[in-house]
């Protein structure tokens, strides 16, 4: 003999089968029966299309020189580093496609100057522009690389973290 509970379980099983079973029928319809949707421009838009085209960045390969770095000591003391503390350095950046014109027609070695601090862990903080290359694609470039320095010989016992220095950066190259 069942109890009433289960006589109410049982009917609430089939309930729900039938109830599951008529819902997935009714998605397979929809599914199979509607159209596909498909999206179409809105007509009248003032959007030009190849400026959206020219913020799509692609990937460039610079080749810099950073020069020897001027350190900043209190207000107005500075310490400039010997000329042959230069270094060599290729730098994979994200270059908008307006820049591209950089990897034929780089004119000469551009030089820009940026203002930055050296942190306990070596590596460049709070970089700034100081003085331009004179072109804005030049001097995202060499944001970007200057950005990515680390200076193993900074901070050092004469000159503790953190360390304000200006950096000269000359782009001397760009590959695609």
């Amino acid at each position: 003999m069942t109890t009433r509970s289960q006589q109410l379980r049982a009917r609430d099983r089939k309930v729900l089968l039938w109830a599951l079973f008529i819902a997935a029928a009714i998605h397979v319809a929809v599914f199979v029966l509607m159209p596909a949707f498909r999206a179409t421009p809105v007509t009248g838009s003032d959007r030009d299309t190849t400026s959206a085209e020219a913020v799509v960045a692609s990937p460039a390969i610079v080749s810099v020189v950073f020069g020897p770095p001027t350190i900043l000591i209190g207000d107005s003391a500075e310490v400039t580093q010997p000329p042959d503390h230069t270094l060599r350095a290729s730098r994979a950046v994200q270059l908008s496609t307006q820049c591209a014109w950089l990897a034929n027609n780089l004119p000469s070695p551009l030089i820009a100057r940026f203002r930055l601090r050296v942190a306990v862990t070596h590596e460049a903080k709070d970089v700034r522009l100081v003085e331009t290359s004179g072109n804005v694609c030049a001097d995202d470039a060499l944001v970007d690389a200057t950005r990515d320095l680390v200076y193993h010989w900074l901070p050092d016992a004469r000159f503790r973290a953190p360390v304000q220095l200006v950096q000269p950066v000359a782009l001397v190259g760009v590959q695609y």
